[in-house]
Order: C-alpha cells, then structure tokens, then sequence
C-alpha cells in the first residue's frame, strides 16, 4: 500500500503512519501462528524442540543483520520506491511458501472456541496465570524488555553521540550485537538439547547483563565491539529455551490464544521503557542510569536461579506428569 499511495494519490506522512500501524498489527497475529506451527514441524522434521526455536531466531536475527545493509545496497541501486515494491513482493512470496510448501498433519487438532475474541484472550491469561512456570518467564520477560529497551532505544545511541560522536559506531555496535546474538543461538541449537535448561537460562541472562558494565566504564571503542559480541552471545539462547518450554508445556488446542498473550505482555513493558528511558536520560544523564540498569538487571538474572518454580524448565515434556500437562 506504501508505494501504491506514493504513485497514485500521494502518500502524506499520517498516511504512512496508519499503514505502519496496520502492518505492526497484523504482524502480531502471523508471527503468533508462525511459532505454532513450530512443535508440528519439529516432530515431522524429527528434531529437538530446542534446535528447532533456536535455529528459528537464528534465522530470525540473521536476516534482521543481512537485511539492514541489503537495503541500503538496493535504495542506491534502484531508488526507494521500488524498494517498497520488491519487499511487498518477498511478503507474497513467503506467503506462497507456507501455503504450498509445507504439508499439515493429516489431522489437524483446531483449536477450541472460547465463543468470542475476547473470551480466548481471557483463556490465555487464564492459563499463564495457572501455570506458575509460565506466569515467572512472563514476568521476568516483561521486566528485562523494559530494562532493554531503556538501553537500546535510548541510553546507548546516547551514549555512543557523548563518548564517541560517530553514527557509525553505532551501527558497528548494532551489528556485532546481532552478530552475537547469532553465534548463541547456533551454539545452541547444536548442542542445547543436552545443556540443563534452568543453568543455562540464568548463565545466559547474566552475560547479556554484563554489557551494562562494561558500557559504564567507558573502555576504548575496539574493547566495547568486542566485549559486546561476547556478552551477546548470551542472548542466543534465551528466546529458544522460553519457545521450548511454551510448547512443551501449552497444550496444542490452546497455543494461539496463549502464545499470542504471552507475545502481548511480553511486548507490553516496551514502549513504556522507551518512554521513561529518554525521562531518565535527561534527568540523570547516562553513566547513573548504566549503573543502575547494570544492578537491576543483575538482580533480576540472578534472582531467576533461586525461584523454585523456575527450575521446573528442566523438566522435559516426557518427564511431566499426565495430570500436570492436562491442568497446565
């Protein structure tokens, strides 16, 4: 619709605002039913639900770091507006792909109709709150996006303008982050599905905290590329490790409507970080606000090691009780 508008009747920036919205909003429901789909096609790939989420966000985080210098590449080539052609058309090719590629199981379990949207909202909350392993990593989620989203959106680019005074260094910084991201979650998907969940969720949150230290003592621009590709190795695994254990534990007539909730609440503290990050900014400046969000953060990862409900993530779906999986 962007380039549509732009060659026709003239696209106005509200306009591009509306459709900028349209298409965050109808993004939410597809990448809902894209991670349901993900449980049927690991059991017909015949894989470790761990190798399957974590081989997901890597694909997820790779293309982010290919597409960003792609689309550079192409605006220079062949101008913006037929950008927005050419991405529109990627849209309706993955569409084609999931459509005729891949095969349903012959028989599709639907799920249950609550009788109106807002009554499946309700059961997915419902459910988070039933089961207590679920409602922590929401929790702990909600919190440590909001933490993150002070950093990224607006202590670090901050920052990087006060210490350094180079946009390319931010994006060096943004690339090596994904970089890192990237390196983790392949590591992950190799060998996670022997690595004891709990241990390696709390080992792997506190090293993606340790880069708010580091930050604060403000170490010579190649220690900080380097330390932040380490440190984001630690965000590899997280993602993987919380998708395995939705699926193992959210039973399959139930995971849109909870995973779509566990999405909106996962999503819920970010503009709210963004909002009070730029506040804080200005009041403190950035150096407090690193040492306060590199103590917050260290005390919300650690706690995660001593919460007896979160140890449960260890357990596997086939060591679960049956009563356990029909009430959680």
């Amino acid at each position: 619709m962007i380039p549509l508008f732009y060659f026709t009747v003239g696209l106005e920036f509200w306009q591009l605002l509306v459709l900028v919205f349209l298409g965050s909003l109808l993004d939410a429901p597809g990448g809902t039913a894209r991670s349901a789909l993900l449980p049927d096609l690991a059991e017909q790939a015949g894989m470790p639900i761990e190798r399957v989420t974590s081989l997901t966000h890597v694909i997820e985080r790779g293309s982010r770091l290919v597409g960003a210098p792609l689309a550079g590449f192409l605006i220079g080539m062949i101008g913006t507006e037929n950008v927005l052609w050419l991405n529109a058309a990627s849209f309706f090719t993955s569409a084609g792909i999931i459509g005729l590629v891949i095969v349903a199981p012959a028989t599709v379990k639907k799920e249950a109709k609550a009788g109106s949207y807002f009554g499946e909202m309700r059961d997915g909350f419902r459910f988070i709150h039933r089961d207590k392993l679920i409602l922590s990593i929401v929790f702990m989620v909600m919190l440590t996006n909001f933490l993150d989203a002070i950093f990224w959106g607006v202590v670090r680019p901050v920052y990087v303008k006060e210490v350094f005074d180079e946009a390319l260094n931010l994006g060096l910084l943004i690339a090596v982050n994904g970089g890192g991201a990237v390196i983790g979650g392949l590591l992950f998907a190799a060998i996670g599905h022997r690595l004891p969940r709990h241990a390696t969720f709390v080992a792997a949150f506190m090293l993606a905290g340790m880069q708010f230290w580091i930050y604060a003592l403000q170490p010579p621009f190649i220690v900080l590329l380097s330390s932040t590709l380490i440190t984001s190795i630690g965000a590899g695994p997280l993602n993987p490790i919380i998708g395995a254990v939705q699926f193992e534990r959210i039973p399959a007539d139930m995971r849109g409507r909870v995973i779509g909730a566990i999405g909106a609440g996962a999503w819920l503290s970010i503009p709210l970080g963004m909002l009070l990050g730029g506040v804080w900014t200005d009041s403190f400046g950035t150096y407090p606000l690193l040492i306060g969000l590199g103590v917050t953060y260290f005390i919300t990862t650690l706690s995660m090691a001593f919460i007896p409900t979160m140890k449960e993530m260890n357990r596997k779906a086939s060591e679960q009780l049956a009563p356990e999986t029909a009430q959680a």
